[in-house]
């Protein structure tokens, strides 16, 4: 490409660009990235599907739209990091997510039933070894009524992190999908999180200075 041609390929992609950014500063919202920019030899080319996908989700965060999960339910085990520590340590994943969400007393309330949990199992096992059938069944439901308000804590904790992250979704869907799929729900929501707080998906929203904060930048008064 002749060297007069790149430089007006690159010329009116630059005022395409501004063009998206004024047309975006006048509806009050972040600037709009272009559809294609262009390199050093004055070619154009398409930005990455992966960061643009991530741009219009932040961007429906921001704007506060309803959106889906970026990761499936049962796609935990595409990060294998995140997959083993919830399969053998999901109290931890489970700490990780509402220290993240700010849900602190939520989480405190959850690692307290799951280590009664735990210690309901040891002792029914010792029950069952002893012989005490009537102590194994009542130790039994006891630990069926702390598992299940386990799963019903974890639940409401993911109604608040699908609910601060604008995500779709129901109270009933979401206890169903913990109950059923417990350390897939908890992949999925720690993975979002990781996501969405990760520093090149944050977009902040720019809106148009009110006529006060105008007059006050120019030294002026209404």
């Amino acid at each position: 490409m002749a060297p007069a041609e790149r430089a007006t390929t690159t010329a009116a992609a630059a005022v395409d660009s501004e063009q998206h950014t004024a047309d975006s500063d006048r509806m009050g919202t972040e600037p709009v990235i272009a559809a294609s920019i262009p390199d050093q030899n004055g070619n154009l080319l398409s930005p990455d599907p992966k960061r643009a996908a991530a741009h219009d989700s932040a961007t429906q965060r921001v704007n506060g739209e309803l959106r889906d999960w970026e990761y499936g339910l049962f796609a935990c085990c595409d990060d294998g990091k995140i997959c083993i520590q919830t399969t053998f340590l999901p109290f931890l994943t489970e700490f990780q997510i509402g220290r993240k969400s700010r849900n602190y007393r939520l989480v405190k309330m959850i690692i307290s039933i799951a280590i009664s949990i735990i210690v309901l199992w040891i002792a029914r096992l010792t029950m069952g070894l002893s012989g005490l059938k009537v102590a194994f069944v009542a130790i039994t439901l006891l630990t069926l009524i702390a598992l299940l308000y386990h799963r019903y804590l974890v639940s409401k904790l993911r109604r608040r992190v699908r609910q601060s992250l604008k995500i779709r979704g129901s109270a009933l869907r979401d206890f169903c999908e913990v109950f059923w799929c417990y350390k897939c729900a908890l992949c999925q929501m720690k993975r979002e999180l990781d996501h969405v707080y990760h520093p090149c998906n944050i977009v902040i929203k720019i809106e148009a200075p009110t006529e006060q904060e105008e007059n006050y930048a120019n030294g002026t008064s209404a």
